[in-house]
């Protein structure tokens, strides 16, 4: 009863890890970028993770979804 499984435990920990991220004030710069860390981005079990840069305004940022708009993928 009350038991976590694995799954469950690392999305609550990812979306703890979220929240703080998003809490955070010590780049001005990324402050209003609050597309960095979401639910978006992928399967908490995964065996592959992308890394890319931050999401741009007219791309990642604005739509939450990781690799679209902007030149993702262009460079």
């Amino acid at each position: 009863m009350g038991r976590e499984t694995t799954r469950e435990r690392k999305l609550s920990l990812f979306n703890a890890l979220a929240r703080e991220a998003a809490a955070c004030r010590l780049c001005p710069a990324m402050c209003e970028r609050t597309a960095v860390l979401s639910e978006h981005n992928g399967e908490t079990g995964a065996h592959l993770m992308f890394i890319g840069e931050a999401p741009g305004r007219q791309g990642g940022d604005r739509t939450r979804v990781p690799f679209s708009g902007d030149a993702s993928g262009r460079n």
